[in-house]
C-alpha cells in the first residue's frame, strides 16, 4: 500500500513538474519575441494565462537578480518570499504549490530570475477522489464476491443434485 501511494504521489508530482518546464518554455519564447508596446503586454499576456488556470491556481513570479520579487502574476502565494530561495532548475513543493525556478534566457538585473508553480490542492483532491472510489469498489467487491461465489457454485451442483433426486426416487420404486 505505501509503495503504490509513493508511487503514484511521484507520478503526480513527475507529470506537474513536467507541465511547469513546459511553462518556463514558453514564458522564454514570449520574452524573445518583440515588443514594442514594451513588457506591458507580456505581463499583461501572463496574467490572462494565469487567470485562465484558475482550476490548477497556476502562477508566474520574475525576481531580479538578487532574487527579489519584481513582478508577479495573480495567483501568486502573499508569502513570495519562500519562493525566492527554491535551488534553480529543479522542481521542489512549498506552501502548497509545486514550484520551479530557472534563469531566464537572456538575464538582465532587473529581470533574472522566473518562478512558475501551481497549486498542488486540486491534484490532492483528485487523488482522494479515486483513493475513495477505489475503496468504495473494493468493499463491494468483497461482499459481491463470495455471493457470486455461492451463486455460481450452486448452479454447478444443480445438475448433480438432480441425478441425485433421481437415483434415490427410482432407488424407491
Amino acid at each position: 500500500e505505501f509503495r503504490r501511494v509513493l508511487f503514484r504521489s511521484y507520478a503526480l508530482l513527475h507529470e506537474i513538474d513536467e507541465v511547469l518546464l513546459e511553462d518556463i518554455d514558453e514564458i522564454n519564447l514570449l520574452l524573445q519575441e518583440p515588443r514594442p508596446e514594451g513588457e506591458t503586454t507580456l505581463f499583461a499576456d501572463l496574467d490572462r494565462k494565469a487567470r485562465g488556470h484558475t482550476h490548477h491556481i497556476w502562477f508566474v513570479l520574475f525576481l531580479d537578480v538578487n532574487r527579489q520579487p519584481i513582478w508577479s502574476s495573480v495567483n501568486t502565494p502573499s508569502d513570495s518570499s519562500m519562493l525566492t530561495n527554491i535551488p534553480a532548475g529543479s522542481a521542489t513543493s512549498r506552501v502548497g504549490f509545486r514550484v520551479i525556478r530557472s534563469l531566464l534566457p537572456k538575464p538582465t538585473t532587473d529581470r533574472h530570475w522566473v518562478v512558475v508553480g501551481s497549486s498542488l490542492s486540486i491534484p490532492s483532491q483528485d487523488l482522494a477522489r479515486i483513493d475513495q472510489l477505489v475503496s468504495i469498489i473494493g468493499v463491494l467487491a468483497l461482499i459481491l464476491a463470495p455471493l457470486g461465489g455461492f451463486l455460481l457454485a450452486n448452479r454447478a451442483v444443480q445438475p448433480i443434485a438432480e441425478q441425485t433426486r433421481t437415483a434415490k426416487s427410482e432407488e424407491h420404486t
